[in-house]
């Protein structure tokens, strides 16, 4: 017999060894009287077991087993390390369940709870709850849960607190009552077995097409855009079945990042849902030099991506391009009747800078966009900064400020030409900037040689800001700083020269991480995204000699985070001055054209046809859904 000290509710047995005697876990109060009992002569005791019945195993509970393998098809089909998509596993365990309970003829407004033979020992109510808060069903009176109920600040309806809603149990019960609802509002139209057949496809494919650490709206998206490719009118239904449990068009995710869920906002409409991205002014019209700045007497062209993310057709969209910047000129704004669900349009506005324009001067364009039956009834926004009559000049500074177009430093390592380049912030200012990846990656942003003065100490001073995977818990991504004093041949951290680079974290010493185990950049830096002051003193080791440095970022196969913002490097105590400048532009450009070209959409892909019937049933489903 052995005695829990904890309490009179012992534990169980451990591990998973040969038994080759019985033995028995007692609480303390029995364990110290059977020693009280010892200490003053022979005791006789006997072993037995007081259950009753049969003791029912989970392991036997097809809802159980079915639920694990939700597990398994979520994670073999799509990345996730994060608390929402955590809980989302456990919602498409729940639902994998539900979808292998359901049967042709089968009450769908009644209670579908879960683990119903495990429970049966006595559990209180469990063949109507199961294993969860509430039971699964359509009927808002039994399952009152909506969208909201993933986030910590947002209290269950009844007496129940949502104080633990982001635990990822509880999280999963909110996206297996939306997947519900979406399998019955097929099984409405097609019957069961057809629905459970395309469902099963749709769930298949949406999370094949799902993001990295998706958040719900993501992942419901992905759904949506499976069964478009087979049923438009399915992809209606299914988005108003989601819009019936908060999670409509207009809907937003928290975080992926976010520990609580916190920032829910829930939709019950159907409607359009502008994306608007890519902005980019490219220096293809008349120009002197063709060097990506537009100079006076010069044109180009704004590019600009504008998508329908939404279910509804964006109708009367008007895009307009406006700046304040003296002597830019900008195209006229562009109409576009209607634009369709899932429908992205690739936007052309041309761009002249006048002879009276300033040179080496920042212009802000402000990008409008605005339309009918859209989620943003006032519209959405854009801005993008360029730099107009300016020129680049190559190895003329110790000082690297990331503005210039020429870049002499050298991404190495797989993918980094995908995860290192530069960034651009509201004010104009650009960054170098590394992606921190959800995958393992181990990649490095190179300097040009470094030529030491004979006699100056090399210090080296920059500004950086990162959000990186990782907090006081665990941290598991980060960057360092590295140098080289043999050609890139050998790389040594900084600190190996002396340097205090300031790192606040050490990397998780397992995983796939190649820099697991070492002092590092990680988690979020003070004040991010403000910049924050680095300075590395070298002294004079390096006297007369060449040297390069490397920032170098390695992540695990986990989740994404932002990345790494390093800028205004500047080497003290170089005799070269390997990093460019920005200066004005010195020639005048005289070529001409007689007048702005118009603005055009240049390309338009994807457009699913819907059927009106499919709109008059998703509008039956949404009065449903109504309390």
């Amino acid at each position: 017999m052995i005695e829990d000290p904890a309490g009179d509710n012992p534990r169980g047995f451990g591990g998973n060894g040969p038994s080759n005697l019985p033995g028995l876990a007692i609480g303390a109060p029995v364990g110290e009287s059977l020693k009280a009992a010892l200490a003053t002569g022979t005791v006789t005791v006997t072993m037995h077991s007081v259950s009753s019945g049969v003791e029912r195993d989970g392991d036997l509970d097809n809802t159980v087993v079915a639920h694990e393998w939700g597990h398994y098809l979520h994670h073999r089909l799509a990345a996730c390390s994060a608390q929402q998509c955590g809980g989302m596993s456990e919602g498409w365990g729940d639902f994998n369940a539900l979808m292998m309970m359901l049967r042709e003829g089968d009450n769908r407004d009644g209670a579908y709870p879960e683990a119903i033979y495990a429970l049966a020992d006595g559990t209180p109510n469990s063949a109507y709850f199961g294993i969860r808060r509430f039971p699964y069903s359509r009927d808002r009176s039994k399952d009152p849960r909506t969208f909201k109920h993933i986030g910590d600040e947002n209290p269950l309806p009844g007496v129940l607190s949502g104080a633990g809603n982001s635990e990822v149990h509880a999280t999963g019960e909110i996206w297996a009552s939306m997947m519900w609802e979406v399998l019955n509002v097929l099984a409405d139209e097609h019957g069961v077995n057809i629905a459970r057949r395309r469902m099963s496809d749709y769930v298949v494919a949406g999370l094949l097409l799902a993001p990295p650490d998706a958040t719900f709206t993501e992942q419901r998206d992905a759904l949506l855009a499976a069964a478009s490719a087979l049923d438009t009118d399915d992809m209606i239904l299914m988005a108003a079945a989601f819009a019936g449990r908060g999670a409509g068009s207009c809907a937003v995710s928290p975080s992926n990042s976010s520990a609580t869920n916190a920032g829910v906002i829930e939709s019950g409409t159907l409607a359009g849902k502008f994306g608007l991205g890519g902005l980019g002014l490219v220096d293809d019209g008349i120009s002197c030099d063709h060097d990506g700045y537009l100079d006076p007497g010069e044109s180009g062209t704004l590019h600009l991506s504008l998508a329908n993310n939404g279910i509804i057709a964006a109708e009367n969209v008007i895009v307009t391009a406006t700046t304040t910047g003296t002597g830019v000129r900008i195209g006229a704004p562009l109409r576009i009747a209607a634009l369709q669900p899932f429908t992205s349009s690739s936007l052309a506005i041309p761009v002249t800078v006048l002879q009276t324009a300033p040179r080496n001067t920042l212009v802000t364009i402000k990008v409008h966009v605005a339309g009918d039956n859209t989620c943003t009834p006032n519209g959405v926004d854009a801005s993008l900064t360029i730099r107009t009559g300016a020129d680049d000049v190559p190895t003329s500074s110790a000082t690297e400020r990331a503005e210039s177009r020429i870049t002499p430093w050298t991404p190495t390592g797989t993918g980094a030409a995908a995860l290192w380049g530069r960034a651009l912030d509201a004010s104009g200012n650009r960054t170098f900037f590394a992606a921190n990846a959800g995958s393992s990656t181990d990649t490095q942003y190179v300097s040009p040689p470094l030529q030491a003065s004979p006699t100056e100490p090399v210090i080296v001073n920059l500004v950086q800001a990162y959000s990186l995977e990782g907090d006081p818990s665990a941290f598991f991504d980060g960057g360092v700083i590295e140098l080289s004093t043999d050609g890139g041949a050998t790389w040594r951290d900084v600190t190996a020269f002396g340097a205090n680079p300031g790192y606040n974290a050490t990397l998780v010493r397992t995983g796939s991480n190649a820099l697991r185990g070492r002092m590092a950049y990680s988690g979020t830096s003070a004040g991010f995204p403000a910049l924050q002051p680095l300075e590395l003193d070298f002294g004079n080791q390096f006297a007369g000699t060449a040297f390069q440095i490397r920032f170098r970022l390695g992540t695990d196969g986990g989740g994404a985070f932002v990345g790494w913002f390093i800028d205004d490097i500047t080497v003290h105590g170089l005799i070269n001055t390997p990093f460019p400048i920005v200066v004005a532009e010195t020639a005048t450009c005289t070529a001409r054209k007689a007048a702005l070209d118009d603005s055009a959409v240049a390309a338009t892909r994807g457009s699913p046809g819907v059927s009106l019937d499919a709109f008059d049933r998703a509008v039956c489903v949404l009065n449903e859904a109504l309390p």
